[in-house]
């Protein structure tokens, strides 16, 4: 998990798995089991939740 960033106030659930070069800004939801492959940028400014 080289490089990988979670940032404040994240809610990252259960069995999740984060590939190599993940940022996730600020408030960002992550669901159960979620797979989020390299190099995935996820920004405070979205709505949706990234589940599985």
């Amino acid at each position: 998990m080289a490089y990988a960033h979670v940032a404040h106030d994240c809610v990252v659930g259960d069995q999740v798995i984060l590939s190599n070069s993940v940022q996730l800004a600020g408030h960002v939801h992550v669901g159960d089991w979620a797979i989020l492959g390299g190099m995935v940028p996820c920004i405070n400014s979205s709505t949706s939740d990234v589940t599985a």
